[in-house]
């Protein structure tokens, strides 16, 4: 999904057609979103999609999968003979009155098969599949409504970021961060492979200033002041470490080039095995996987930095 200047969602989709039955072309088409308009944020996961307007009124869709694609695990995801069996269309946005005008959705993040979204309050809110603990509740059973995510502790923290992974959430305050969901990779931070159902904050990070952070198939990402960190799986150098091994604890990753220092990045997001930041000068950067020319290089290279 992209969102233009104009407050408008576009599509792309191959063998799809927006409410329409697929067609086989084989061509991807830019459509245009019809029935919502003056969006200010989307988040597309698995199976479903989320928006917010500049009047904060929040959309909610299902991308009809036609294949198997839930919680399937990595290697089969990257295999060219099951991506070549997954066809999508888009069923059409509907809006989601849960939320109060009071304390309005200021951000929100789709995963594999959940959603989460933050108030202007700092409130978290979840739902969808609660598999392996990625709602930040007690119960793993699928919610079909938002429902509050409570930290424990003595603090309240003011959640501002949000990120969902595959099977795991992200979220931020400006000095904290926490972690729930899967961990088979160490993606979520706590130096171990434990998972969790509760929202739990990445020790490390500690009074680190929190910019922004970004979570993929099982990768994460956190930018603050310091530079860029990053931790999980890293098998196809989706992490930038130089190695093809997963971290289960953050690593200030190393950008020091001739034209560009470590704390000079300004933005980044994790893809399902990639990763993307851009500098404050303008560079762009790719890591990961390239199997299908995703870092655009102009080859197929996985690469480790």
């Amino acid at each position: 999904l992209c969102l233009a200047n104009n407050g408008y969602i576009y599509c792309t989709m191959f063998h799809s057609d927006l409410a329409e039955e697929s067609q086989e072309s084989g061509e991807c088409v830019f459509r245009k979103i019809e029935n919502i308009k003056n969006i200010k944020e989307v988040s597309s996961g698995g199976f479903q999609s989320v928006a917010i307007s500049m009047s904060s009124n929040v959309y909610t869709w299902e991308n009809l999968v036609q294949g198997e694609v839930a919680d399937k695990e990595m290697d089969v995801l990257q295999s060219s003979s099951f991506l070549e069996q997954i066809r999508f269309k888009l069923s059409s946005p509907r809006l989601l009155s849960f939320f109060s005008a009071d304390d309005p959705v200021l951000s929100v993040s789709s995963g594999n098969s959940h959603v989460a979204a933050i108030t202007e309050s700092g409130q978290l809110w979840t739902w969808g599949n609660g598999k392996g603990g990625r709602l930040g509740y007690e119960s793993e059973s699928v919610n079909n409504c938002p429902r509050q995510v409570k930290f424990h502790g003595p603090e309240n923290p003011k959640i501002s970021l949000i990120s969902c992974g595959w099977t795991f959430t992200l979220c931020a305050s400006w000095t904290q961060m926490f972690s729930f969901g899967e961990n088979s990779e160490g993606q979520l931070g706590h130096g171990d492979f434990i998972t969790r159902n509760a929202p739990t904050r990445i020790g490390s990070l500690v009074h680190h200033n929190i910019n922004r952070i970004s979570a993929g198939f099982a990768h994460s990402a956190a930018l603050t002041n310091e530079g860029l960190y990053m931790w999980g799986s890293g098998d196809l150098g989706q992490i930038g470490d130089r190695k093809k091994t997963s971290s289960f604890l953050p690593i200030l990753i190393n950008f020091e080039t001739p034209f560009q220092s470590s704390t000079g990045i300004k933005h980044v997001s994790c893809g399902a095995f990639h990763s993307a930041a851009i500098s404050d000068q303008g560079h762009l950067f790719t890591w990961g996987s390239g199997k299908y020319g995703q870092l655009g290089h102009g080859d197929t290279n996985d690469r480790y930095e």
